[in-house]
């Protein structure tokens, strides 16, 4: 006899079949939730610690990257610029170091922050200083993981700049100073020495001029104005000369006669001669650009009482020693 099913048993099994069909969906959803959760994303951080920069080298020029010199000698009476080159690292990157310094001191009359002075100290404050990253060919600075490349600082210096090779700074000498800054404002520093050579030079412009005189005659006193045009202090300034030849005969040396101070009578006065002697002016050197160091000679000349006419000329030299 063949079972049958009624409507009463046909709902049951809809109900029982919409029940599993349900805990089949949530068990799918179970399982894709954990799914979805073995791929989750998380974040990652780091902090880097800042590196000092470092000076590598401090080399000293006369010209834009040339050859090292060890030792720098002034131009007379103007300035000459000095060039401090070399290399620096910052192991974040070249390009994390913002700014570039120097200086330049004496080190028996000034010390590392010395304000500017052209006697002995050189800084960013001073006239034509300038201090900058370099291009150099096979090192610029190229961003990103680059650490090393170039500096090259300078600055103007003055004819009186003090000389160390000699004299009583002999003992002295002069340091370069460069400093690099971060961006974190870190500081790396390297310095290097040089000396300072003697400059002996001056200037005693116009001619000696005794304008006319009768034979016989004694000029009236004829200053010479000496500037010492160098860094020699002081300078001693020497004196030697020739004979004036005249259109008709000849002065004699010993006729003209000097004196450090106006006023002296003419016997008094010391005799010029053909050899270089002390005059006995000594002349410091200048100590700022704007007030140049001079000193008077004063010179006379006696005419002899015979012999002459016309116009006379000759030639008197200083030099410093």
């Amino acid at each position: 006899m063949a079972e049958r099913f009624d409507d009463s048993n046909k709902s049951a099994l809809s109900y029982i079949l919409a029940a599993l069909l349900f805990i089949g969906g949530l068990l799918l959803l179970v399982v894709v939730i954990n799914l979805r959760s073995s791929a989750d994303d998380t974040s990652s951080s780091a902090s880097i610690n800042n590196a000092t920069p470092v000076i590598n080298s401090v080399t000293f020029s006369e010209t834009s990257q040339g050859p090292s010199i060890s030792a720098f000698t002034p131009n007379e009476n103007t300035t000459k610029s000095i060039y401090v080159y070399g290399s620096y690292t910052d192991n974040n990157g070249c390009a994390d170091v913002t700014s570039l310094s120097m200086q330049l001191y004496q080190t028996l009359s000034a010390s590392s922050g010395c304000s500017y002075n052209d006697n002995r100290c050189y800084n960013s404050n001073s006239t034509g200083y300038s201090c900058n990253f370099t291009t150099v060919p096979g090192d610029a600075c190229s961003g990103g993981t680059d650490t090393t490349a170039n500096y090259e600082c300078t600055v103007p210096i003055q004819y009186f700049a003090e000389a160390t090779d000699t004299g009583p700074l002999l003992s002295g000498y002069w340091v370069g100073a460069v400093s690099a800054t971060d961006a974190s404002a870190a500081n790396g520093s390297n310095s290097a020495n040089f000396e300072m050579n003697t400059l002996t030079a001056l200037d005693v412009g116009s001619s000696i001029n005794y304008g006319s005189l009768g034979l016989g005659d004694t000029s009236a006193d004829t200053p010479v104005t000496i500037t010492n045009t160098g860094n020699k202090d002081p300078l001693d300034v020497q004196v030697s000369g020739t004979s004036m030849g005249c259109t008709v005969g000849t002065i004699p040396t010993s006729s003209q006669k000097y004196a450090l101070a106006s006023g002296v009578a003419y016997g008094s006065m010391i005799s010029l001669t053909g050899s270089a002697v002390s005059s006995g002016a000594l002349v410091s050197k200048a100590t700022a650009a704007a007030s140049p160091s001079t000193y008077n000679i004063y010179w006379k000349l006696l005419v002899p009482s015979s012999g002459l006419s016309g116009s006379c000329a000759g030639t008197t030299t200083f030099s410093g020693n």
